[in-house]
């Protein structure tokens, strides 16, 4: 015997649960039978959402403390630390065609010993670049190739329990 059991199920949807937090609908989804319990499954790619939102903030992040530094070792140790850790932005690399093509572009330009943002700084920074850039082009087709194009950027804020976004009331 379950304790809603004297309540109609559409009294229960409808009228209750529209009403209720994330942690009191699974309290009430406890005291249903299993065959009444209401499921509302997560949207496609809301994990690669949250994953790319996560490596977008810490890049971006990243990115500004690199353009920031006024002295160019400082600037330099950042942008080395950028393209050493690559691989923490799979998703972003994976699902965000533009970033993609950026990052490729960005990649043969510091890989050519020539470009013109290598003027003042040291070998050793101009020689771990260009190795790091280089051995990414090679791997970046197999190892991160592109999949699908998943918009990541905030059109409201994202409520989980009704599983889409909801515009932004102020």
């Amino acid at each position: 015997m379950y304790l809603f059991d004297n309540l109609p199920l559409d009294m229960i949807k409808f009228e209750i649960f529209p009403y209720l937090d994330w942690t009191d609908r699974v309290s009430v989804n406890t005291c249903l039978p299993p065959v009444d319990r209401i499921r509302t499954p997560l949207a496609r790619d809301s994990g690669l959402i949250l994953a790319i939102r996560i490596q977008a903030a810490r890049l971006k992040k990243q990115l500004l403390s690199a353009e920031s530094a006024n002295y160019l070792p400082i600037k330099s140790r950042r942008v080395l630390k950028i393209f050493r850790g690559i691989e923490k932005y799979r998703y972003i690399i994976e699902h965000h065609k533009s970033f993609r093509d950026m990052l490729i572009q960005k990649c043969k330009n510091y890989s050519n010993p020539e470009n013109t943002e290598y003027i003042g700084t040291s070998l050793h920074f101009k020689k771990t670049l260009m190795k790091l850039t280089t051995d990414f082009l090679e791997v970046y087709e197999m190892k991160y190739p592109y999949k699908y194009q998943i918009n990541a950027h905030k059109e409201g804020s994202w409520n989980p329990i009704q599983n889409r976004y909801v515009a932004m009331e102020r």
